[in-house]
């Protein structure tokens, strides 16, 4: 992409004006996101799949604001047309699947090769069983924050209707962007992007959605005593209560945590829940995601799946580590952040 370009991008969505935001009174990073299938009411999920994607460099997002390639090299379309009800009017609006094509090792400013954000792909259907509507909502996970505002940017070139708009005011998520009638919306929460949208023959406003996905994304989880998985230092493999880390201000260490599995009646219940034809495999760390609240004065982000810290000011920061496993078994840690 252009430099040119690039300046065209930032200014139609006034991409300084909302870039880095956070609407939370702290930190949020989530970590391995998952679904559990009770985020959101009145909807029931019927599938979930990861949408595979090839090599690409490391933050694609980066990458390409800094001019390395075109979006059009990228991710390809898949159009779906929307249609008013009242009106009978088809709104020809674009809207993407994640299919993207590798970029070339050759480009000029090229980082390391790695992968785009991780995305998840869910269908939802209205729990009173209407076939004709369904939701899909496609989550990205970044690396921070300032990805995944990067990385909206990217996704917001890949429609082709003047009609997504900034919602300021919106009551929900840090950055958010809909379409007519908030039969689509794009936002993101933290390091997370969430789009939102209609699949079915019959629309709905998915304003509501939306909204209840970023509250549970934001909640705290309430913490059972007896739950599984536990936080414990790969170290010592020993419990942490709680976990210690010394670093310097402005400079990133390890926060190194692991889990221990889901018990098996609750693989079963999920199972039958989901209608699996196998038993899930609930006993490795990739199925537990991890929400992490801390101070604004500590940032939490991903490098090459390690959890890292980043204090920005001298003293002990104290941040909450949550783990939470797909039967929504809860533990919680306390971690102190020593900057010197």
């Amino acid at each position: 992409m252009h430099h040119d370009r690039i300046a065209i991008l930032k200014k139609s969505h006034n991409f300084e004006e909302w870039r880095e935001t956070n609407r939370l009174a702290q930190n949020l990073f989530v970590w391995k996101f998952q679904w559990t299938g009770s985020e959101i009411a009145d909807w029931k999920i019927q599938k979930i799949q990861k949408l595979e994607a090839p090599s690409t460099p490391a933050s694609l997002a980066e990458t390409i604001l800094k001019g390395a390639a075109d979006v059009s090299e990228s991710p390809l379309l898949v159009r779906s047309t929307w249609r008013r009800r009242e009106a009978n009017i088809e709104s020809d609006l674009s809207m993407h699947e994640m299919m993207p094509r590798p970029i070339q090792e050759s480009s000029p400013g090229m980082a390391q090769p790695g992968l785009r954000p991780p995305c998840i792909q869910s269908f939802w259907q209205m729990g009173d069983g209407r076939a004709d509507t369904l939701l899909s909502i496609n989550t990205f996970e970044c690396g921070s924050l300032a990805i995944a505002h990067e990385f909206l940017l990217v996704l917001l070139a890949e429609f082709e209707s003047p009609l997504i708009t900034r919602r300021p005011d919106a009551a929900l998520g840090d950055v958010v962007f809909a379409g007519p009638e908030d039969f689509m919306m794009l936002f993101t929460r933290a390091n997370l992007i969430h789009l939102v949208r209609n699949v079915g023959r019959d629309v709905v406003n998915v304003n509501d959605v939306a909204s209840q996905l970023d509250k549970n994304l934001t909640a705290r989880p309430k913490q059972v005593e007896t739950a599984v998985p536990r936080l414990r230092s790969r170290a010592t493999a020993s419990a942490l209560r709680p976990l210690r880390i010394e670093t310097k201000v402005g400079v990133s260490a390890p926060l190194n945590l692991e889990t221990l599995g889901t018990p098996l009646a609750d693989a079963q219940r999920l199972t039958r829940a989901f209608g699996l034809d196998e038993l899930p495999r609930v006993r490795s760390e990739s199925q537990i995601m991890y929400k992490v609240f801390s101070a604004k004065s500590v940032e939490v982000f991903s490098d090459k799946e390690q959890l890292m810290v980043l204090p920005q000011k001298k003293g002990q920061q104290d941040i909450t580590v949550y783990a939470v496993d797909i039967a929504r078994n809860t533990v919680a840690t306390e971690v102190q952040v020593i900057a010197k």
